[in-house]
């Protein structure tokens, strides 16, 4: 153990000589690096640091998927259309129902300079299933066995089918298992061995910007960008005056009244459409008298709030009211449901006939400046309910406290809770629903015949059949309003005029195929 540490240590060491050797004399040998490297760095302003560092396990999140997007690699990717591509595999299999094999590509390295075989893809589905903790291990637990069959092929037996397993894997980053096991999960997470296009060089826990620098090994390198600095800058109207005033290039999370101003100025605007919805979780587990455990008052509650004048006022028609968990772009859609009208004397009846005619008092947990007037959203939504008598006190919870509370069930005094049914993570509407069935890990929402139906669609094989069954999950959740359903999300972002072919993916952005002019903006 001791031996292998310290040729870990040994190759960090050279790789680190050998990096400071090339910047010396790329620097000796052209009098304009400096403006060079100037004009391929690409600055982004973004909301937060990832809580857990370069620990891709421990905590999912908008800006946390955007960085380890560009620090790791999976097996499976979604281009940008939200297809499934290739990533570590560049072909997989399925000869029989619970057996799943990938043929790995041969040019792929970690940092290191290891190579990213088989065996590293063994030891980190292995490294998940040994930390139950950690969110990501969700999308593991279906899986019996791993195996390398040979360097370059890699074999994963369910214990019951998974229909969705490439989907899942497509969440799983592969770590340089040489890394993990010489630092632990807490050096690791301080310095990452991954195979992507950059590699983290400051966490930003001094000076505030994160910096990742380009991986030109890596199969994704990069085709302009030299290196990432993204800074957090919490207040949206902060990261539109750096993106005016020509501190930052990218501005992520802005608001619909940002778009005119920027475009005015001769900025672009790219609107991602990530396939979040955003809503309240209207638990029923946890409090034993909650009036939530009713579903009269679910159901009062979203009649309660008008949700168009969200999406219209508010959002600018860039959103539309959200009707369920999925969006159109995803897999078990249902084009069926309408969203709750606005009818507060109806809410008015359901509460009443709940035994509740007078309103009660709640407590709402929410994230705020994660995406478009996000604070006002939610403002709106607790004016809402007042005036049919539900009293909402809005406490803002930090976003890197936030999956400690949702995944740990450590949600306090609350009995509501702001979150994202996300279907843009697979593409598919199942990983929130399970989010909001009785298997969950510490489960706040539970409803028996929504759980079965949950549980049933993880194993048909048959598209069409698991189809109409992800489609009577969204509208049993409806109908029980397992959430108050707000908006479809989309995501603001700004652009300097010198950012070209930038996209996002559904794990964050594709950073690697930016161009920049040699304009610049300092």
């Amino acid at each position: 153990m001791a031996h292998r540490q310290q040729k870990v240590r040994d190759i960090i060491s050279s790789i680190a000589c050998l990096l400071l050797i090339s910047t010396v004399l790329a620097a000796q040998s052209s009098p304009t690096i400096a403006a060079e490297r100037r004009d391929h760095v690409l600055r982004v302003a973004a909301t937060d640091v990832p809580a857990a560092l370069g620990n891709p396990f421990k905590s999912m999140g908008a800006t946390a998927g955007s960085v380890w997007d560009l620090i790791f690699d999976c097996l499976i990717r979604f281009d940008q259309s939200g297809a499934i591509a290739p990533g570590l595999a560049t072909r997989w299999e399925n000869p029989n129902p619970t057996t799943w094999r990938f043929h790995l590509r041969n040019d792929a390295k970690f940092f290191s300079g290891a190579p990213v075989d088989a065996a590293a893809i063994v030891k980190t589905i292995e490294i998940l299933k040994s930390h139950p903790e950690y969110p990501i291990t969700a999308d593991t637990m279906t899986i019996a066995r791993v195996v390398a069959i040979d360097a370059q092929t890699v074999e994963i037996v369910t214990a019951v089918p998974d229909a969705i397993l490439p989907r899942r894997l497509a969440l799983v980053r592969i770590v340089d298992p040489a890394i993990w096991e010489a630092l632990g999960p807490d050096g690791f997470a301080r310095t990452p061995g991954g195979s992507g296009p950059y590699q983290p060089s400051n966490w930003g826990q001094t000076g505030g910007t994160i910096v990742l620098k380009a991986n030109a090994s890596s199969w994704r390198a990069p085709k302009s960008v030299s290196q990432l600095d993204v800074t957090i800058l919490k207040d949206a109207t902060t990261r539109v005056q750096a993106l005016l005033s020509g501190q930052v290039d990218v501005a992520l999370s802005l608001n619909p009244d940002d778009i005119s101003p920027l475009q005015t100025e001769g900025f672009g605007i790219y609107v991602s459409k990530n396939g979040q919805v955003q809503v309240w979780a209207l638990p029923n587990l946890l409090k034993p008298n909650s009036p939530l455990n009713d579903v009269r008052v679910r159901q009062a509650m979203n009649y309660a709030v008008d949700k168009a004048q969200m999406a219209t006022t508010l959002l600018s028609g860039i959103a539309d009211p959200a009707s369920q968990g999925g969006t159109p772009n995803a897999f078990g859609y249902n084009s069926d449901i309408k969203p709750y009208s606005y009818d507060p004397e109806r809410s008015r009846k359901l509460l009443k006939e709940a035994g509740y005619p007078q309103g009660f008092s709640m407590i709402a947990d929410v994230v705020v400046g994660l995406g478009p007037a996000d604070t006002q959203i939610h403002q709106k939504a607790a004016s809402d309910l007042g005036n049919v008598g539900i009293r909402v006190e809005l406490r803002t919870t930090p976003y890197t406290a936030r999956p400690g509370k949702f995944y740990g069930g450590l949600w306090g005094d609350a009995d509501a809770f702001s979150t994202t049914w996300n279907s843009g993570l697979y593409r598919d509407v199942i990983r929130s629903a399970a989010d909001f069935a009785c298997t969950k890990p510490n489960p706040f929402f539970c409803d028996e015949e929504i759980t079965a139906l949950v549980t049933q669609s993880q194993t048909l094989m048959d598209p069409k059949q698991r189809e109409q069954t992800l489609k009577r999950i969204m509208q049993l959740n409806h109908e029980k309003a397992s959430s108050l359903w707000l908006v479809e999300y989309n995501t603001i972002i700004g652009l300097a005029p010198r950012v070209l072919n930038f996209a996002t993916r559904s794990t964050g952005m594709a950073i690697e195929d930016v161009l920049l002019t040699q304009e610049s903006r300092d």
